[in-house]
């Protein structure tokens, strides 16, 4: 009875984490990124603890899909999960968003922290392409990070995504905040 009930919680601890996670990248799924984020939130507009949010986005990822094929666009994205939970915190709620659009939450990070984060993250994508079939693909990243909670979860994410439209804008592969953080060139 005892090993039934190890197998029982074992296989709910496997649900749980299948109906968390994108199946693909093995990221945090939207629903779940919805779920801890609003809770980040009411925490750090309680003042229990600071909270940054970052969206990355695969630069031109439609040409790769276009010039080497699905499967290398998702090679790529696999790539870049790898990269991303290689290189965060265990505490960061990294989530693929949708498509090639990723999301970083940041409980209590130090000041400015996350910004040298997402820069150091956009370096490190840029530096290591996606091997693919005996091919190297080159992939760069922009983001846009935000500490200002603003009104709402949703204010957040809006603002963070205000800052990843400027930097596509802008020229790509660049990170960008309340001012210009980095850029490749």
């Amino acid at each position: 009875r005892v090993n039934q009930n190890f197998d029982i919680i074992a296989n709910i601890e496997q649900i749980t984490e299948s109906a968390n996670r994108d199946p693909m990248t093995r990221l945090y799924n939207r629903r779940y990124m919805h779920e801890a984020g609003e809770q980040l939130y009411a925490s750090a507009k309680r003042g229990n603890i600071t909270l940054s949010a970052a969206i990355l986005d695969v630069d031109f990822f439609k040409k790769i899909n276009d010039t080497y094929g699905h499967a290398a666009g998702d090679a790529a994205l696999i790539h870049l999960a790898k990269i991303l939970t290689s290189r965060l915190r265990k505490t960061d709620i990294v989530a693929r968003y949708g498509g090639e659009e990723i999301v970083i939450l940041f409980a209590n990070p130090a000041e400015l922290a996350c910004v040298d984060v997402c820069e150091e993250l956009r370096q490190s994508i840029e530096a290591s392409p996606v091997r693919f079939q005996g091919q190297e693909i080159p992939m760069t990243v922009s983001i846009g990070v935000t500490d200002q909670l603003g009104d709402s979860f949703q204010d957040m994410l809006k603002q963070a995504d205000g800052h990843l439209y400027r930097a596509k804008e802008n020229g790509r592969n660049q990170t960008m905040t309340d001012a210009v953080v980095g850029s490749a060139g």
